[in-house]
């Protein structure tokens, strides 16, 4: 009877699944520390804007507070983007007629929104309350980093579940509420870990969601 396989097949076999292993376990590995490096989360990356804005300007020069422009961001779940008709309260005198603030008025001619686009990405899987961290007093340079000296926008930190995990943690031990609702959170422990207050941090409530009894290290917390 004909010989099947030669004297070198089984070497061959054994060398071909310790290949298939390792290119999976290469893969495996390059993912890993795909999602975990700064350019997969945009950190340092600024994106082109629709009108050129200077965060360091407008901070530090004017002194304007976040909430101004991020309204949204003491009580909801998005901070929000500035509206043309919010940017015009100051440039439909100053500056008017410069090019780059062309979108400002075409936006509020036609009553569409200014497409900004996101230097910041964050998954779909994982939510984030804006208010509820206001509330406690996390600073918004915690996530986003000294924006105020940003003369272009980009992001400051890998948002990962690390990031918010430890966070979080960190949170529950300093005020002794390990294991106990988010309510228990006061804000004075966040401002003296964090080293600066949010605006309009003082006697704000969390939302609703937020009222219910669940520890901050639950994974509904973050998680659908």
């Amino acid at each position: 009877m004909t010989q099947l396989f030669g004297r070198n097949a089984d070497r061959k076999l054994r060398r071909g699944a310790a290949l298939v292993v390792v290119l999976a376990v290469s893969v495996l590995l390059f993912g890993y520390f795909r999602v975990r490096s700064d350019s997969y989360w945009h950190v340092g990356i600024a994106r082109e804007q629709p009108v050129p804005f200077n965060h360091k300007l407008h901070v530090q020069g004017l002194k304007m507070e976040c909430g101004y422009c991020h309204t949204g961001a003491t009580s909801m779940a998005g901070a929000g983007m500035p509206s043309a008709q919010n940017c015009l309260t100051c440039h439909s005198e100053i500056w008017r007629g410069v090019p780059a603030l062309e979108p400002l008025h075409t936006s509020a001619e036609l009553g569409t929104p200014i497409p900004w686009n996101s230097v910041i990405w964050f998954p779909d899987h994982a939510r984030f309350h804006h208010g509820s961290h206001i509330a406690a007093g996390v600073a918004c340079s915690t996530c986003h980093g000294d924006v105020g000296a940003m003369t272009e926008t980009s992001a400051a930190v890998r948002l990962t579940m690390d990031f918010c995990v430890d966070c979080h943690e960190d949170a529950m031990a300093e005020t002794g509420a390990r294991g106990s609702a988010v309510t228990a959170l006061p804000a004075a422990a966040f401002l003296q870990r964090k080293g600066s207050a949010s605006p309009a941090a003082e006697g704000m409530d969390p939302p609703a969601s937020h009222q219910d009894g669940r520890s901050l290290t639950d994974c509904s917390v973050c998680h659908y």
